[in-house]
């Protein structure tokens, strides 16, 4: 049936704002509203599923976000798209880091400070290998090669 999508592939729909006709009911062309679609991010802890929402004003737009978003699933990564490499150099200390030596942990913390001014706006999803080497290029004018 071509009118299904494969099991776990997710809902793609139409979502009509309230109050308003469909011109095109097939298609929904003229109409005011957007796609969405909801995929599924398999289950936390205690066994509830979790789900994510992604929302476009295209239905081509839609899919391809959905591709991105089950990759990234696959991958491993988080599907958050405004999570910034300064709110994982936040979280590193507290997650990366527990049950370090003390010097150490206070080593690594100086070092994500050293990356925030160059790396931290960045959207974490986003960052490059270039950004990342343009960024310890910087770091290496000023300090040592072992700090780099």
């Amino acid at each position: 049936m071509s009118g299904h999508r494969d099991n776990g592939a997710g809902s793609v729909y139409f979502d009509r704002r309230k109050g308003t006709a469909c011109r095109d009911g097939r298609y929904h062309k003229g109409c005011t509203g957007r796609w969405s679609a909801s995929i599924s991010l398999g289950r936390d802890g205690s066994g509830k599923r979790k789900r994510v929402r992604l929302v476009a004003k295209t239905k081509t737009e839609l899919l391809a976000k959905m591709a991105e978003a089950q990759e990234a699933l696959k991958t491993g990564l988080e599907v958050s798209t405004t999570c910034t490499v300064g709110q994982a150099l936040d979280a590193f200390p507290a997650a990366g880091l527990e049950g370090l030596a003390p010097n150490t942990i206070d080593l690594q913390t100086r070092m994500a400070e050293m990356l925030r001014p160059f790396l931290g706006a960045y959207k974490l999803r986003e960052l490059t290998a270039v950004q990342v080497q343009a960024a310890l290029r910087t770091i290496a004018e000023i300090h040592s090669t072992r700090t780099v």
